[in-house]
């Protein structure tokens, strides 16, 4: 359960971090240097790439190379930004523990616990008696598992709320942590809701009155 999720965010990390970042990076710059000391890529064609702005580059080529070796230098150099930004959102994203999930489990645990030890733990809850409310979220004796974890007698408030179409259940810690998980359907939103208030009856609610 929390194994295979926390290994699923990581690869989703790995390959923002090398396929957006590091490769559109090098294709960028690359093509960006490749436009100011070659023109072997101005009249290739591929079929599927005859478009109107092709034409138009083709055109503004023919007419004033230098425009369009800036034009393109500036669409690459978009490229390369765009890149650099990935890279700069994943960076630290790239161990198990940097995570979403990780750094939330993090947050639960006590001095001396490790990751690998509260990702056992919550695999044995999971596994042994848990109920799952919606497609979101799975509650087990001790913990709560969806894109987070958060451990069940550390729960100090629960609410909720309708965004945009989205549903909302927000669960707050003893140390203010918050856990989101989103539902497409107001009937497993509510299902969540009941569920959690029957087994943790001293929990604060907030409903979207208050």
């Amino acid at each position: 359960m929390a194994s295979r999720r926390l290994k699923s965010q990581w690869l989703k990390n790995l390959w923002n971090f090398w396929i957006y970042g590091v490769f559109f990076v090098g294709i960028g710059a690359y093509a960006g240097v490749m436009v100011w000391i070659t023109d072997k890529y101005v009249n290739h064609r591929y079929r599927n790439l005859r478009t109107l702005i092709l034409t138009w580059f083709d055109k503004l080529h023919a007419g004033n190379e230098l425009v369009y070796k800036l034009v393109m230098t500036v669409l690459f150099l978009i490229i390369i930004l765009k890149g650099v930004s990935v890279i700069a959102a994943y960076a630290g994203k790239l161990t198990t523990k940097q995570t979403v999930l990780g750094r939330s489990i993090m947050r639960q645990a006590a001095p001396r616990e490790t990751l690998e030890e509260l990702v056992k733990e919550i695999d044995s809850d999971m596994a042994d008696d848990s109920k799952e409310l919606g497609i979101s979220l799975r509650v087990g004796a001790k913990w709560l598992l969806a894109d987070e974890a958060m451990r069940l007698s550390r729960i100090r408030e629960i609410s909720w709320e309708t965004q945009d179409g989205t549903h909302i259940l927000t669960l707050q810690d003893e140390q203010r942590n918050t856990m989101v998980v989103n539902y497409d359907r107001e009937d497993w939103l509510k299902e969540a809701v009941e569920y959690l208030q029957n087994k943790l009856p001293g929990v604060q609610t907030a409903c979207p009155a208050d």
